[in-house]
């Protein structure tokens, strides 16, 4: 369905009680299909996580959107060069 799609994390905040914690990440997403329509958002995960034997783990997620687009996306997809 995507032709590029570009997921950056800011911020994290996790506070923890136990073995239970509590997580907020803001998001910034840009992506543009394959059929070339745009895509950006602006949201916050809001995680609840659990301490297991094998470590953390997500009990429940939730995205909330603060801002949703589909901007015009005219430019070029340029693969990564290794480096």
């Amino acid at each position: 369905m995507w032709g590029l799609f570009v997921q950056m994390a800011h911020e994290s905040a996790v506070t923890v009680d136990g073995d239970r914690a509590t997580a907020h990440t803001t998001m910034n997403e840009f992506a543009r299909s394959v059929a070339g329509t745009g895509h950006r958002n602006f949201g916050r995960y809001d995680d609840l996580l659990v301490r297991t034997p094998d470590g953390w783990r997500f009990a429940e997620r939730r995205y909330r959107f603060y801002y949703v687009d589909q901007p015009e996306v005219n430019g070029t997809i340029v693969a990564l060069q290794p480096a």
